[in-house]
């Protein structure tokens, strides 16, 4: 039975939206606060007390890859969310559970976290002067663009990987939206909080190979993912990288390739002719 005011809070919320859900039931090593047991999702919700410091964030990310390990699916809400707006958080969680009930993605891009934001600010600095719009590259509007240059299923699934900070500092922007529809795709996006974020990346890229196969764009610019692509045959449906003359991954073979530049520009209103 739920214990803490959010806790209750969000299990009033879900029986008059008629979600079923279970409080504290174990998986594995760990309970969970609610799960959706007929889908593997788990839901976290993080009260301040518990979840606001980066040895307390660094903890749940090991009980979320542990799950994830599982094949438990795990949203997280905070507090703030539950108070605010506990009909919206029940929300999306019904959102997430009508995704799963459609064939899982056989299609996936997966990010590395870290490189993404330092890309977006490098790219503002470089092209502030001919900004359109300064804070308008996100998750949600790359994602937007990105199958303007690459073909692309109706579900995709999308693997963040970042470290606790990252997260942390930016779970607001992050947070808002674990199922993203876009001119009729759904995008199906998983935050892995990981310690090494290339090592685990590629970890489970190769767990889930006999799922996706070739099917993967991988959006990272770092000197440890080439040497795990060094056979001939070209494990990725598309490389979103720096250019040429400032990237590490030159070695890795990919059906197809793109600076990630040209796609900020194209969300930030950058000309090309204009870019540096």
């Amino acid at each position: 039975m739920a214990q803490t005011p959010i806790e209750r809070k969000f299990a009033k919320a879900c029986r008059s939206a008629g979600l079923e859900i279970e409080a504290e039931q174990q998986v594995g090593r760990y309970r969970p606060d609610f799960i959706v047991r007929a889908h593997k999702l788990a839901i976290e919700l993080d009260g301040h007390d518990t979840h606001s410091s980066v040895e307390d964030r660094i903890r749940d990310g090991r009980r979320q890859r542990y799950l994830q390990r599982l094949g438990w699916t795990v949203l997280r809400f905070t507090g703030r969310e539950i108070h605010l707006d506990v009909d919206a958080c029940v929300a999306e969680v019904m959102d997430f559970v009508q995704a799963l009930g459609v064939p899982a993605p056989v299609y996936a891009i997966y990010i590395d976290w870290l490189f993404f934001q330092r890309a977006i600010v490098d790219f503002e600095r470089r092209n502030a002067a001919h900004l359109a719009q300064r804070g308008a590259i996100s998750r949600d509007t790359f994602l937007q663009v990105l199958p303007l240059v690459i073909d692309m299923p109706e579900t995709v699934a999308v693997h963040l990987f970042g470290t606790a900070s990252t997260f942390s500092d930016s779970a607001r922007k992050l947070e808002a939206s674990r199922v993203m529809t876009h001119e009729g795709r759904s995008f199906v996006i998983e935050e892995h909080q990981a310690e090494f974020m290339a090592i685990e990346l590629l970890d489970h890229l190769k767990a889930h190979r006999p799922t996706y196969q070739n099917r993967v764009v991988l959006v990272a610019d770092d000197g440890a993912y080439p040497p795990e692509f060094m056979d001939a045959d070209p494990h990725l449906a598309a490389l979103i990288r720096k250019d040429a003359d400032r990237s590490r991954m030159m070695t890795i073979r990919a059906a197809k390739w793109q600076d990630i530049d040209y796609l900020f520009a194209q969300i930030a209103g950058v000309p090309l002719h204009e870019m540096v």
